[in-house]
């Protein structure tokens, strides 16, 4: 052998090595993570719809409740109890319409394969009623 046709092997050696040590540390798990992310969009999208069908069935029962509560009330037979649980029956269907809203619009971005949209932030409550001790940044020497 020729001192040229070792250098020529040992140079096709380290391009081969130079590539493989590239596929498997750039184009491997690139193609790995393409895979698991595919397989993880489904997932969230099944559960994404498991979700909106719970809500669904909620809202239904929710209406046939008011349906029952509001019939008698316009017949005149409603308690405060029952009208007491029927305004909540309302507020709870309003809740469960948003829900229903935001779980489709989700839903459509995700099999469109956009970002869902951001999740609205919720001011914290203020508390209710008479504070006690002193006022927040106040200080006594």
């Amino acid at each position: 052998m020729k001192s040229s046709e070792l250098t020529a092997r040992g140079f096709e050696l380290k391009l081969f090595l130079i590539f493989t040590f590239t596929f498997f540390t750039l184009l491997f798990p690139a193609v790995l993570k393409a895979a698991n992310d595919a397989g993880t969009k489904e997932a969230e999208i099944a559960q994404k719809e498991a979700e909106l069908n719970k809500v669904e069935e909620n809202l239904k029962r929710t209406n046939i409740r008011i349906q029952n509560l509001h019939l008698k009330s316009v017949q005149g037979t409603i308690n405060s109890a029952e009208r007491s649980m029927l305004q909540q029956n309302m507020v709870k269907k309003k809740k469960l319409v948003k829900d229903k809203k935001r779980l489709e619009e989700e839903l459509k971005a995700l099999r469109e394969g956009k970002e869902p949209p951001a999740i609205e932030k919720k001011e914290p409550e203020k508390p209710q009623g008479v504070p006690y001790g002193k006022p927040p940044g106040s200080y006594s020497y």
